[in-house]
C-alpha cells in the first residue's frame, strides 16, 4: 500500500485528537456555525414555539436587524474558516494548529461582541453565554497548544 503524499508519520504520537477534529469536530463545528448564522440572517433564530417572530422583536428594536444581519455574516464567515482549518491541518500545514487557535479565538470575540451589542440594543445582558463562551474557547486554545506542541514536528508542509 502506497503512502499519502506529504502526510508524515506521527512518531509514535497517538492522532485520536487530530483525527476527531478533521474528522468531525471541524466539520460538525462549521454546519452548526452556517446554520446559527442562516438563522440570524432570516430572524428565524427568533422562532422559539411561542408564537414570537422576528418581526416582533425587530419591531421593538430595530437597530437589532441590522445587527443580526452583521453577526449572521460573521457566524457564516467563521463557517467557513472552520472548513478552511480542517483542510490546513489533515494537511499537515505548518499554520495548520495557529488556524485553529484562531478559529476559537474567534468564536470568543464574535459571542463577547454580539453580548455587547445585543444588550446596548436590547438592555438585555448575555454576560453569561459570553463570557461561558469565551472560557470554553480559552480552554480549549490551551489544551490544543500544549497537544499540538508536542507534535509540531509533524506540521511543516
Amino acid at each position: 500500500m502506497e503512502k499519502e503524499k506529504n502526510v508524515p508519520e506521527t512518531a509514535g504520537h497517538p492522532m485520536k485528537w487530530y483525527k476527531f477534529l478533521i474528522w468531525f469536530a471541524l466539520w460538525a463545528g462549521a454546519a452548526l456555525l452556517a446554520a446559527q448564522g442562516i438563522g440570524y440572517l432570516t430572524g428565524a433564530s427568533y422562532r422559539d414555539g411561542s408564537g414570537l417572530t422576528a418581526d416582533t422583536v425587530y419591531g421593538n428594536f430595530p437597530g437589532l436587524r441590522i445587527w443580526d444581519k452583521i453577526y449572521g455574516a460573521g457566524l457564516l464567515l467563521l463557517a467557513a474558516f472552520n472548513v478552511f482549518t480542517r483542510f490546513r491541518l489533515s494537511g499537515f500545514k505548518a499554520n495548520g494548529p495557529k488556524c485553529l487557535y484562531f478559529t476559537y479565538a474567534l468564536q470568543a470575540l464574535l459571542a463577547v461582541v454580539n453580548a455587547i451589542t445585543v444588550a446596548t440594543i436590547t438592555g438585555v445582558s448575555g454576560a453569561v453565554n459570553a463570557v461561558g463562551a469565551a472560557v470554553i474557547c480559552a480552554a480549549l486554545i490551551i489544551l490544543n497548544r500544549s497537544y499540538f506542541n508536542k507534535r509540531g514536528e509533524l506540521f511543516v508542509n
